[in-house]
């Protein structure tokens, strides 16, 4: 009995780090074949599992990731520029942040003058504070519309309801 259950036991921890990997993988295109790495754990063959896996491995999805990486640290950059420009209320500072960026950020439409952006540096405090009612007051001031916090899971489990 104790046998079956370290069995069950390590075949959920491999099922966890499967989930991990296939999740890993999973931004690096269709050449890894999601059921066949998942059938592959599941049937406890290793070669199957290698093979599935290696598909993604190419030097086109290297570019990709080395890129993502790059990309990752540039915007944590950018990230603590903005927050240390609104907890110093330095809108000029963030708004020449916000202006260096590739992409504008959709909040950046919404913040038209320094009215605005310290309303955004009180939204910021109250994120901070955990002060959700201030942070939902500010935000609706603004014209921000954000989903609440578990928008982004209820949207997974449609989406895997959707393909089983």
């Amino acid at each position: 009995m104790k046998k079956h259950l370290i069995g069950l036991f390590a075949l959920f921890v491999l099922g966890i780090v499967a989930t991990g990997a296939v999740s890993a993988f999973g931004g690096l295109g269709k050449q890894v074949n999601k059921e066949e790495v998942i059938g592959a754990l599941e049937a406890d063959d290793f070669d199957a599992w290698k093979q599935a896996m290696q598909a993604g491995l190419n030097e086109e999805n290297f570019e990709h990731m080395k890129e993502m990486h790059s990309n990752r640290a540039q915007r944590m950059e950018h990230r603590e520029e903005i927050n240390a420009a609104l907890e110093s209320g330095d809108y000029e500072a963030w708004k020449q942040v916000i202006e260096s960026l590739d992409k504008e950020p959709i909040i950046a439409e919404k913040i038209l003058d320094e009215e605005d952006f310290d309303t955004l540096a009180e939204l910021h405090q109250a994120r901070q504070d955990k002060d959700f009612d201030t942070v939902k007051e500010l935000a609706d001031e603004l014209g921000l519309e954000k989903p609440h916090k578990g928008f982004r899971k209820a949207r997974f489990r449609q989406k895997m309801s959707a393909e089983n």
